[in-house]
């Protein structure tokens, strides 16, 4: 779900699937934020994300700063 809003998030600024996230925040529950952390490396590396974090929230939000649009 979390590569899927990232994807999401570059997709409505029209922007590649390439594009590096600065920073990306996933709010969740303590139990699936204890499951992301198993595989934040891989997540990371398949969304292009510098900076994963993360908030105890009661539902899921994916919030992805996006790096500045290349000029060319």
């Amino acid at each position: 779900e979390v590569l899927g809003a990232i994807r999401r998030a570059k997709s409505e600024a029209k922007r590649p699937l390439r594009t590096e996230v600065i920073r990306a925040t996933v709010t969740d529950s303590d139990d699936r934020l204890a499951l992301l952390d198993q595989v934040r490396d891989d997540v990371g590396a398949a969304g292009r994300i510098t900076e994963l974090l993360t908030v105890s929230g009661s539902i899921l939000d994916v919030s992805a700063e996006l790096a500045p649009a290349e000029d060319g």
